[in-house]
């Protein structure tokens, strides 16, 4: 036999679980979930935005030409910088080099082929023209790139002390998609 004093303290406590359920799924419910920034309580003023993931590492966001944004992420090493994904045009791309060079002086040293699409690679043109591409076979074919192709899966990139892998893990949105792994950071970047 369960005393009384226990049983109503089971009570209370399945009464205060139920309740906190239910504003977790009613807050979730009313959680907007879209690319679309606006709709997300964003404004248009807002962007180009930089922001710092944890240290030495940044996402960089922008709109692209159809209202959505595009995403970038660079990690800041003791050699250089290693860029993921740039933006959809010389100039949207030229944009983001102008908002490294304000959190850093050091160059764009190598450069990480998230997805092919235009929306990411347009502007590749502005990029220094010593910088060391990591492109999948796909995304190397697709973009006709002269940069040698990876030959695994995986390659690591020693950003200056800092420990950056470019994994294909299969088709994804693009033949050739790759992303990018932090381990020390625990950061994983998919554009």
């Amino acid at each position: 036999m369960v005393p009384l004093a226990v049983m109503r303290s089971l009570r209370s406590a399945l009464s205060a679980l139920s309740v906190a359920l239910l504003l977790l799924s009613v807050s979730s419910a009313a959680q907007v979930r879209t690319a679309d920034p606006i709709k997300r309580g964003l404004s248009r003023s807002e962007f180009p935005r930089t922001i710092q993931i944890t240290d030495n590492v940044y996402g960089y966001e922008d709109f692209h030409s159809l209202g959505m944004t595009t995403v970038s992420l660079f990690v800041v090493g003791n050699d250089g910088v290693l860029l993921a994904d740039g933006q959809g045009s010389p100039a949207a791309t030229q944009k983001l080099l102008d908002a490294i060079a304000k959190v850093t002086p050091k160059p764009v040293k190598w450069y990480i082929v998230g997805s092919d699409h235009g929306d990411h690679t347009a502007g590749n043109s502005v990029l220094p023209k010593d910088t060391t591409y990591i492109v999948s076979k796909a995304s190397k074919a697709q973009m006709k790139l002269a940069a040698p192709a990876m030959t695994s899966d995986k390659e690591v990139v020693n950003v200056g002390g800092i420990e950056v892998q470019a994994l294909n893990l299969g088709r994804a949105h693009t033949g050739g998609d790759l992303v990018v792994y932090l381990p020390k950071q625990k950061v994983l970047f998919m554009s």
